[in-house]
């Protein structure tokens, strides 16, 4: 994934910095894809939230993050039939759509139930010579969008 295949760098968490690079934007889509398939119920066989809170994944804990070849978000669908996932975007809004057999199963969410928080790092000053001499550049701004 890089420019060539008409990929935009967006954030990504990178160890304790936010920078970017190819694939940031994919958990959104990991996030949305997530959300409804575990309000109906169906079993999640691989999530992960992000390293930090992110705060326009709120609330916390129901992030899916996704970075193409080590962090993924997979779903088992246990429904009695074929499960079609619609998606569209509108007025920078990205909506997913599920149609399938209904069964009768039920859902009740309780949580999400979150430990071991952990907040965005602070800001921090690194010194480059990447741009001119005197100038500042702010990199990310935490996460906190």
């Amino acid at each position: 994934m890089d420019g060539s295949t008409g990929y935009l760098k967006e954030l990504v968490i990178k160890g304790d910095r936010t920078v970017p690079d190819y694939g940031g934007g994919l958990c959104q889509v990991g996030t949305t894809a997530y959300r409804g398939v575990w309000e109906y119920g169906f079993p999640i066989l691989e999530r992960r939230n992000h390293s930090y809170t992110v705060s326009h994944y709120a609330p916390v804990g129901t992030d899916a993050t996704i970075y193409p070849g080590a962090v993924d978000m997979r779903f088992k669908n246990d429904s009695p039939g074929a499960l079609l996932i619609q998606t569209y975007q509108k007025d920078n809004q990205a909506y997913f759509i599920y149609y399938g057999t209904q069964d009768s199963r039920t859902v009740e969410l309780a949580g999400p139930y979150t430990w071991d928080h952990v907040a965005p790092p602070p800001d921090r000053f690194e010194f480059t010579t990447d741009i001119p001499p005197g100038t500042k550049k702010k990199l990310t701004n935490g996460f906190q969008a």
